[in-house]
C-alpha cells in the first residue's frame, strides 16, 4: 500500500444492520457513520453484544447490510456479488480471528500460503518463498512444517497474522487478536501490529483488553449498535475496562 494516500480508506454511511430473531427485529447497528484514515491504527471498544463485530462483518462484507454504504479504498462493499467479495476480501483485507481460523490439517506454511493460492497472485514457487518470509517475520519459520495443533496459542496467532499479511493487503481486521492470549504474547502481538502500521498498514482492532486499546492511534466505543458521541480519541480507560 502507498503510505501516502490521501483522504479515507474506509468511510461507513449510515450503516444500519437488523436481526430477524423469534422475538422480533433486532437493530445491531443504528447508522454508524465513520471514516477511517491510511495507516491508521483504530480500536473499537464495547460491551458484549453492542456491535463491534457486526461492525467489523459489515466492513469485511461477511454480512450482508440492511441499509447504508461501505466504502474500502474507493469499492462499495455490499454492491459486489458474494464471488466477487471473496475475491476482493482476498486481495485488499486481512483478516485475523480471535480463533485463529486455521487449517489444522494443513502446515503452517500451507496455511499461509491459502490466501495466495486464491487468488492467484504468484506461482507456486513464488508463494511458498513468501509464507516463509511472513513466518520468518512472525519468528516462526523453524516451525513452518508442523500442524498447528503442534504450537501453542500465542503462536497460532502470529501464523493467523502472517497468513493476513499474505497477499500484502492494505487494511487488517482483527476480532479480539488477544482475547486469549496472556500478557506477554498479546504484547508481541501488538509491536507486530504498530509494525504494520508504520510499515503502511490500516488496521482496525475490536478489543475487551485496555492495554490493547491504549497502543491504538484512534479508540471508537459502541454502545447498543450506536458510536459514543464525544472525542473518539480519548475514550477513558474506565470505560474500556467496564466492557470486559
Amino acid at each position: 500500500m502507498d503510505s501516502t494516500v490521501v483522504g479515507s480508506i474506509i468511510t461507513l454511511q449510515d450503516v444500519k444492520k437488523n436481526y430477524q430473531t423469534p422475538a422480533g427485529d433486532f437493530q445491531a447497528l443504528k447508522g454508524i457513520t465513520v471514516s477511517i484514515d491510511p495507516n491508521e491504527f483504530l480500536c473499537i471498544v464495547g460491551k458484549s453484544g453492542a456491535g463491534k463485530t457486526t461492525l467489523l462483518n459489515m466492513i469485511t462484507g461477511v454480512d450482508s447490510i440492511s441499509s447504508g454504504k461501505v466504502n474500502v479504498n474507493g469499492i462499495s462493499v455490499h454492491d459486489m456479488s458474494e464471488d466477487e467479495q471473496a475475491l476482493w476480501r482476498g486481495l485488499n483485507l486481512g483478516i485475523i480471528y480471535q480463533s485463529f481460523e486455521l487449517m489444522p490439517m494443513l502446515t503452517l506454511l500451507e496455511n499461509v500460503m491459502l490466501p495466495m493460492d486464491f487468488c492467484h497472485l504468484y506461482t507456486p514457487g513464488k508463494s511458498r518463498e513468501r509464507a516463509r518470509e511472513l513466518l520468518r517475520m512472525v519468528e516462526l519459520e523453524e516451525h513452518m512444517n508442523k500442524l498447528p495443533n503442534a504450537i501453542s496459542g500465542g503462536q497460532q496467532q502470529r501464523v493467523a497474522i502472517a497468513r493476513a499479511l499474505a497477499n500484502d493487503p492494505p487494511v487488517i481486521v482483527a476480532d479480539e487478536p488477544t482475547g486469549r492470549l496472556d500478557s506477554t504474547t498479546a504484547e508481541t502481538i501488538l509491536d507486530i501490529f504498530e509494525h504494520m502500521v508504520k510499515e503502511g498498514k490500516t488496521i482496525i482492532m475490536v478489543t475487551h483488553d485496555a492495554s490493547a486499546a491504549q497502543r491504538a492511534s484512534r479508540v471508537l466505543e459502541i454502545v447498543d449498535g450506536e458510536l459514543k458521541t464525544g472525542d473518539s480519541t480519548n475514550i477513558s480507560m474506565k470505560s474500556i475496562v467496564a466492557t470486559a
